[in-house]
Parts: C-alpha cells; sequence; structure tokens
C-alpha cells in the first residue's frame, strides 16, 4: 500500500470522515457512515445490505476503514496496490479462513516490502512510530494470536495516513498517540516591555491582603476559586471536569476544594501567595492584562483578563449586556494586538509557525487562526479569554482531537458569546444570574433568542480541524518519541521504552518549545523573566459586574 499511490485516496477518505466527525472523537454515528458510503458512491440498496449486520452505538475510524473495503466503493480506490496486498495476504492464510496468525505479520510486511512497497516507501509506511507493530506486540501480550485481513488493511491505512511523508499531523484521527521528547530548535518570543522598571508589590502576601480586608466578606469571596486539584500535576481544574485538561489524569476521585484566585491577586497587586505572582506578561494597560498561560496548550497562548471590574465568570456578562459586550470586543482587541506585537510580529516565530501568511491587520483577522472563548466552569473566578492560536503542541492536540479540550457545554466560543450578547441588546433583555444559575438555563435562554449554542461549538469544532491542518508544523524527526496509549515509543526503534515517563516528557516538551518567561536568565528554564502586573488597583477601583444595575429588564 504505498503512500504515494494511496495518497489522493487517503486524503479523501480521511477527510470526508473528518467531515462528518463533528465533536473530532474519532467516531461516527451508523446513520453518518451511511452518508459517508453515499457520498463515495454506492446506491442506497449496496449501504443497506452492507450496513444490515449493524447493532447499534458508534462507528470508530477502524471500524469506519473495514466497513469501506467491503462497499462497492471500494472499486473506485487504487485496485492494482490494494489487489497486491490481498494476494500477500491469502498467501499467508493457509485455510482460507481469511485470518492469519501474528507470528506470520512481519513475514507479511517484508514480503509487501519486497512486491508492492518501494524500498523509501518501505521505511516511511513500516519505520518509527510503526503502528502495527505495536498493535501486534500488545495483542500477543494480551493472549491473542491471530488477525483477519480487515483488521490487517485498517492497521495499513491508519499507517499511511500517519507516515506518509506529505502529512505532517501531531495525531491521526480520533488517535491516542502523539510526538514527545522534542529535540529540535524551534522559535522563542522574547518579551517586549516597553518600561523595563519593574513594578513593586501593593501587598507582601495574599495572607496579608486578606487580614487587612478581614471584614469585607464580598473581597474575600472574590480570593478563591471553586476547584478539583490534579494529584498528578497540581493544576486546579473546574469541579465539573472529570480529566485534567493540563496532563490528561482523571480527576473522579478527587475531592471538591478551593484554592487561591491568582487573577485577583495579579490585580491587587500581591506579591506572593503560595508562589510569587510574578508572570510572563505580554501587554498591560489599567483595564486589560495579557500574559502568557503558564500551562500553554501552543506555541501562542494567552490569557487576557479585565482589571477594572471583577466578573466572576461570562454568565454574568448578561446581567448587563451592553457592558458586557463593550468587555468582551475589548478582551479580543487587547488579545489580538498582544499576539501581533509579541509573536506574529518575530520574523522567525511567524514564518516557522505561520509559514506565508501576512501579517493580521484587524482583530477579527487575528481571531480567524485563535481557538478564542471562556470556560465554564472556570478553572479560576475572574472572567479570563482563553486565546490558543494554532498549532497545539502535540501531546494538547491529541487531546483536543479526543474531545477533552473545547468540550460541548463548557467551552463557549467568543463567537456565541458576542452573538447572544448583541441579540440581548438588540432585543432589549438581560438575565437575573445568581452563582448557581445552571449553565443549561443560559444556554436555553440564549436560544430562545436565536443563538443556538451546538450550531456554533460545530462550526468551531469544524474550523479547528481545518486550522489543525493548516498551521501544523510538527514532524516526526524533530521528536525522539511517539506516545501512544501513555506507552513511549522509540522513533527510531519502533520499540516501546518501559522506563520512560510520558507524563514527564510532556513536561519537559512544554518547557523546551513554549516562550513562556523568555528570555531566560542565564539560558536557564528554571529562570524565566517574570512581573507583577504594572497598574495594580486598590479594592475599592474594582468594581463587581454582578452588582453593577441589570439592563434594561431580566427575562
Amino acid at each position: 500500500l504505498p503512500p504515494a499511490a494511496m495518497e489522493d485516496d487517503m486524503e479523501r477518505i480521511v477527510q470526508i470522515f473528518r467531515s462528518f466527525d463533528d465533536a473530532g472523537k474519532g467516531c461516527i454515528t451508523y446513520r453518518q457512515m451511511e452518508q459517508v458510503l453515499l457520498e463515495l458512491g454506492d446506491d442506497q440498496e449496496q449501504v443497506t445490505a452492507l450496513l444490515a449486520s449493524h447493532v447499534g452505538g458508534d462507528v470508530p475510524y477502524e471500524d469506519f476503514i473495514k466497513w469501506l473495503m467491503r462497499s462497492p466503493s471500494a472499486g473506485s480506490l487504487h485496485a492494482d496496490p490494494l489487489e497486491q496486498v490481498a494476494g500477500v495476504f491469502r498467501s499467508f492464510d493457509v485455510k482460507n479462513s481469511g485470518r492469519i496468525p501474528l507470528r506470520a505479520m512481519s513475514r507479511v510486511l517484508k514480503e509487501l516490502s519486497s512486491s508492492t512497497i518501494a524500498e523509501s516507501d518501505a521505511e516511511n509506511l513500516f519505520g518509527a512510530g510503526c503502528t502495527i507493530l505495536e498493535d501486534v506486540a500488545q495483542r500477543e501480550l494480551d493472549g491473542q494470536d491471530m488477525v483477519n485481513y480487515e483488521e490487517f488493511l485498517a492497521w495499513l491505512f491508519e499507517q499511511a495516513q500517519m507516515a506518509s511523508p506529505t502529512r505532517k499531523r501531531a495525531a491521526a484521527p480520533g488517535s491516542r498517540s502523539y510526538f514527545a521528547g522534542a529535540r529540535t530548535e524551534v522559535p522563542k518570543v522574547n518579551r517586549k516591555i516597553g518600561d523595563a522598571t519593574e513594578p513593586e508589590a501593593k501587598w507582601e502576601t495574599l495572607q496579608g491582603f486578606r487580614e487587612q480586608h478581614a471584614g469585607n466578606r464580598d473581597l474575600l469571596e472574590q480570593l478563591r476559586n471553586k476547584v478539583l486539584v490534579c494529584k498528578n500535576c497540581a493544576k486546579p481544574c473546574a469541579y465539573t471536569m472529570l480529566s485534567c485538561n493540563g496532563c490528561g489524569a482523571s480527576l473522579e476521585e478527587i475531592p471538591l476544594s478551593y484554592n487561591d484566585n491568582v487573577f485577583m491577586g495579579f490585580i491587587y497587586g500581591v506579591g506572593r501567595g503560595k508562589f510569587p505572582y510574578k508572570i510572563s506578561v505580554r501587554r498591560e494597560s489599567p483595564s486589560y492584562l495579557a500574559f502568557d498561560d503558564p500551562l500553554s496548550m501552543s506555541p501562542l497562548h494567552l490569557c487576557i483578563i479585565p482589571t477594572s471590574v471583577y466578573v466572576a465568570d461570562w454568565r454574568y456578562l448578561f446581567t448587563n449586556p451592553a457592558k458586557g459586550r463593550q468587555i468582551v470586543d475589548e478582551l479580543a482587541d487587547f488579545g489580538a494586538k498582544a499576539a501581533v506585537e509579541q509573536y506574529w510580529s518575530d520574523d522567525a516565530f511567524r514564518s516557522h509557525y505561520f509559514g506565508d501568511s501576512p501579517l493580521p491587520e484587524t482583530t477579527e483577522e487575528v481571531l480567524e487562526s485563535v481557538a478564542a472563548g471562556f470556560n465554564f466552569p472556570p478553572s479560576m473566578y475572574q472572567l479570563h479569554l482563553q486565546f490558543i492560536h494554532y498549532p497545539l503542541f502535540p501531546f494538547h492536540a491529541c487531546k483536543a482531537l479526543q474531545g477533552i479540550h473545547f468540550t460541548r457545554n463548557r467551552f463557549f466560543i467568543i463567537e456565541y458569546i458576542r452573538a447572544a450578547l448583541a441579540a440581548c441588546c438588540e432585543k432589549d433583555v438581560c438575565f437575573e444570574i445568581h452563582e448557581h444559575t445552571d449553565i443549561d438555563e443560559v444556554i436555553r435562554k440564549i436560544a430562545a433568542l436565536g443563538i443556538d449554542y451546538d450550531a456554533f461549538h460545530t462550526r468551531f469544532l469544524k474550523r479547528n480541524d481545518i486550522l489543525a491542518t493548516q498551521y501544523n508544523c510538527w514532524q516526526e524527526t524533530d521528536f525522539k518519541y511517539t506516545v501512544k496509549d501513555g506507552t513511549v515509543i522509540d522513533n527510531q526503534t519502533c520499540q516501546p521504552l518501559l522506563g520512560q515517563d510520558a507524563k514527564a516528557l510532556q513536561a519537559a516538551d512544554d518547557k523546551f518549545l513554549r516562550s513562556y518567561g523568555r528570555p531566560y536568565i542565564n539560558g536557564d528554564c528554571n529562570q524565566p523573566t517574570l512581573s507583577l502586573y504594572r497598574y495594580a488597583k486598590a479594592p475599592h477601583e474594582v468594581k463587581d459586574f454582578s452588582l453593577l444595575p441589570k439592563t434594561p429588564r431580566p427575562v
């Protein structure tokens, strides 16, 4: 199954599958499978007969390939390579059972390499990161000793997609694999801050700030978050999360707890809480602060917060839609300017990550390449715009394909929030919001205004899929390993490395690839250059959005 011969077919098959896989989870519904086969050229009678044995449930990518090979539409693919592969497989199927022993797999691959695959293509197809050999090893450990033709063919399709020299994907559709152990230097961007003087802390510690304002219950409430703290990486996660969106560890047994709201610590000029409150500032003003996210998902991942108003989360924007709309627009503008001034304007960074893309001139042009939105519930209870420019780092690209990032009913894209606030302004309504207002109730109220969350979110995921392809610059040769299902595999030998810690590799890659706190002091990644917020506020200077007059009329 030479990658050169199969290139057009693989592109066609994968793109069709992904166009129906709205959530990027690597599976489609039975009805969508029916549509796929019809789109590939089968008629309804053929499709009905083919799928007659289906007993319900979703169709994963591997089963999609198997059904496709049974379909009459398979005849529209390159027949010669497929027939040669089938012929080699049949030559080892001495009992004509449609299955061959796992122990014969290496001989099948060798035969294919000499008969149907050019030497260079064989090296690409069965070299580093070979999923076929990994799966064979795992099946042997599980006590399985046979493999059928459809499974073998699905393996070949998956490997052709991952290994084709013309594709540079960090993860295949629905895959649980990603590159790790970065070894090739990539451009980093040093912070460009106009005023080099270091601002001083207004308060030495968060505890001291609390003690000084012990009688102000509303202020004290601003200083804490309701969270689940990951046992593996210590990341505070939203209390509704099932797995950590930093390292992927399960949160299902983690008890609810409270931690410090460091964002409000930044705003009030606190020097430190449990750690210093210095950050990688990229842009700041008396009203807004943009900084590199310390747990960045991409080479350009900013967090933008308002600093003159306290907004616990995005729901409260709907108590005053006109003011809320203004804040959201200004957050977007501030983030876009920071991205252009700090990152896009760096020639080496732009060339490496964005290719020949021209420098964007407007906020909307920047947002075309950004996953921008708000989480609910948030991990920090101060409104913050997640501003994640593609490409994602390989680990996070994999998590996005699994549906762990940008989760439905948790991630709310800026386009949806803007449209909903605009509809409120147009219809002259606002919402009553309190701490326990159910998010589904808010979504229903917005839907009643003609703004459908699912439609926005589906379009967002499809656009992200396009951006992942457009901006993906990661290549296997830039990394030492591939991590599949938590197992680290050497990209040179294709052998599992049981002593390697996948999470440790991810942590090392984060430091190696990101620009957070650049330039480092003496080139030491453990000594980033960070600063406090220059325009720190006194408590009376920060208005509580929830206490502003509700305008115009609640619904």
